[in-house]
């Protein structure tokens, strides 16, 4: 272990903490990923318990040579490919031969598949970061490393989860990073019955990687975890007309995003959109998500009130492109009037054709919202 690099030792602690974790109802216990994969064996008991299905297939447990170690391997290997995941450059020789840093990126895989998925596709690290910036606008978030380091963060979040826990997070000093991490840990597993896979020592190293950090921070945002249940609340809180059983397909149709949207200021007209027609589901969404923006735009605008027109850019929260402007009261905007160039994350300029413009009337004036038709990262360049 003393020859890889310190996030490597970090990295291998916590997938195996995870790994054990999901076995924690089995006899199996993992201590070393490089070996303990090699037969196949265990690949194909943790592949079951993941999928909650018994393997069908013959499985040589008796001393098995090398050749039915690699028949164990792929074994596990075809099932988790059945199941939708896709493994790109490690194949049963490389785990029968401990290809650690490989074995690292399969349990990688699993994770993404198994912890932060869904029948559909795992959440992206954007999306989980969004959604953690989202619920704790204090902590100015921005990645899954140094963010994390001094506890702050995370007593914060298990606050969001139940207020009645960590209330006084805000005056938690940063340089106790270590004993801040212990308390946090500790409580969230005692009162949010989150596992700590990760120590409060690797949390709180400089060395802490994001993939780590993600692993255990999914236990939050996965759906039934904490996190997931206090938006749940949060929301139903906002409709409470309404009963609402998970972010699943009941918000396929855009109609809760809408009835949100009006709940908060916003002005969607119900009456002239259409809910019993798929067809009309992804436009519904889009208005929903355009207006969103807009009111976010607003109430920036109000918050930070701004003596001359001008203009202002950013990606924010959810991968929207938004942009503030303030013109004169009914002035006619057009989006080719605007003296700005569009550029996609690999630096391609997005046609003004695929760009949704919405204007909301605001104190100052009123407010210009760009919304791209495909999410992403954008950048607004004058």
């Amino acid at each position: 272990m003393s020859e890889n690099p310190e996030w490597i030792e970090i990295q291998v602690n916590t997938f195996t903490n995870w790994l054990n974790h999901e076995l924690r109802h089995t006899s199996i216990t993992i201590n070393d990923l490089s070996t303990e994969l090699s037969t196949g064996i265990t690949l194909i008991r943790i592949v079951e318990c993941l999928q909650q299905r018994i393997c069908k297939a013959k499985v040589y447990v008796n001393n098995p040579t090398e050749i039915q170690c690699l028949m164990n391997i792929q074994i596990a290997l075809d099932a988790l490919n059945e199941n939708g995941i896709k493994l790109v450059n490690i194949g049963s020789q490389d785990i029968y031969e401990g290809n650690l840093k490989l074995i690292l990126g399969l349990i990688w895989a699993l994770i993404q598949r198994y912890q932060l998925g869904t029948d559909a596709k795992p959440l992206s690290k954007k999306l989980v970061l969004s959604w953690l910036q989202a619920v704790l606008p204090e902590v100015h978030l921005s990645n899954f490393r140094s963010n994390w380091n001094n506890g702050i963060a995370l007593s914060a979040l298990i606050n969001y989860c139940d207020d009645k826990l960590l209330s006084d997070w805000r005056d938690i000093d940063p340089e106790n990073r270590l004993q801040n991490c212990q308390k946090a840990l500790k409580i969230a597993e005692e009162h949010l019955n989150v596992p700590t896979i990760i120590s409060a020592e690797y949390l709180s190293s400089s060395d802490l990687d994001e993939l780590s950090c993600m692993t255990y921070l999914s236990y939050f945002v996965r759906k039934d975890g904490p996190g997931y249940n206090a938006t749940l609340r949060d929301v139903q809180g906002v409709l409470y007309d309404l009963e609402i059983p998970d972010f699943g397909v009941c918000f396929n149709d855009g109609y809760l995003l809408c009835r949100m949207v009006n709940v908060c200021g916003g002005k969607i007209d119900l009456e002239e959109m259409t809910f019993d027609d798929k067809s009309h589901w992804s436009w519904n969404v889009r208005q929903a998500i355009m207006n969103i923006c807009a009111m976010l735009i607003q109430k920036q605008q109000y918050e930070e009130p701004s003596t001359s027109a001008g203009t202002s850019a950013e990606c924010y929260n959810g991968q929207q492109l938004k942009m503030d402007l303030a013109f004169a009261e009914k002035a006619s905007v057009d989006i080719d009037d605007l003296d700005v160039v569009v550029e996609d994350d690999d630096g391609n300029i997005v046609s003004n054709d695929v760009l949704n413009l919405v204007k909301r009337e605001t104190d100052g004036g009123a407010s210009l919202t760009l919304v791209p038709e495909v999410a992403g990262c954008y950048q607004v360049k004058f």
